[in-house]
């Protein structure tokens, strides 16, 4: 029996160009604006990674060298999470200095958010989805992509909200989403190189 996937349309864009990334259409990605959802996505996103996916995404190293290899993905990774951090940055900053729901506006306020999405994407393609702020400490940073996609949950009317108005709830998430990328480059951007892990 054919399954038929549940989302038919971005959840940012509204875009139909949806890649589905599993069979029962749970985890897909925009081929518009490159938004990736869905409930399983983290899975996904995991699995790609362990099959190879991802390996004409990462960074181009031509040194042979493993160590040198090591320490041009981490700054390529942490640089990714840099950019995150100044878009949601200049998108405060532009709430702050215009309120307002106007459709053009609105539009390209979430196209910003789901560019900072796609900076986390990156990073994590780059450290094989783990970042290590220590020896003991990680992040899944695909738990990060995937949450922007769970949040608009509330903009297209698929999840209840308590605030006045959508360009209420964009700005509550714009600091949500900036306290997690501000975290994530406070606890890692002044190392040099990435933790070894314990065991």
């Amino acid at each position: 029996m054919r399954i038929i996937p549940k989302r038919k349309r971005c959840r940012a864009c509204g875009s139909d160009l949806l890649e589905f990334l599993s069979p029962g259409g749970e985890a897909w990605e925009c081929g518009a604006c490159g938004l990736a959802g869905g409930r399983e996505l983290v899975r996904v996103r995991w699995d790609q990674l362990r099959a190879g996916g991802f390996a004409g995404l990462r960074a181009a190293v031509l040194d042979s060298d493993t160590v040198a290899t090591e320490l041009v993905r981490w700054r390529t990774a942490i640089n990714a999470l840099r950019r995150a951090q100044m878009l949601l940055l200049m998108l405060r900053w532009a709430l702050d200095g215009e309120r307002g729901e106007e459709p053009r506006v609105f539009s390209v306020r979430l196209s910003v958010l789901v560019w900072s999405s796609k900076c986390l994407r990156e990073a994590a393609i780059e450290l094989g989805g783990w970042l290590y702020v220590s020896p003991d400490e990680r992040w899944d940073l695909f738990e990060f992509e995937a949450c922007l996609d769970h949040d608009l949950r509330v903009l297209t009317g698929e999840a209840a909200s308590v605030f006045a108005s959508n360009a209420t709830y964009l700005e509550a998430l714009v600091e949500r989403h900036l306290a997690s990328v501000q975290m994530l480059v406070e606890r890692s951007e002044h190392l040099a190189r990435p933790p070894r892990p314990l065991g």
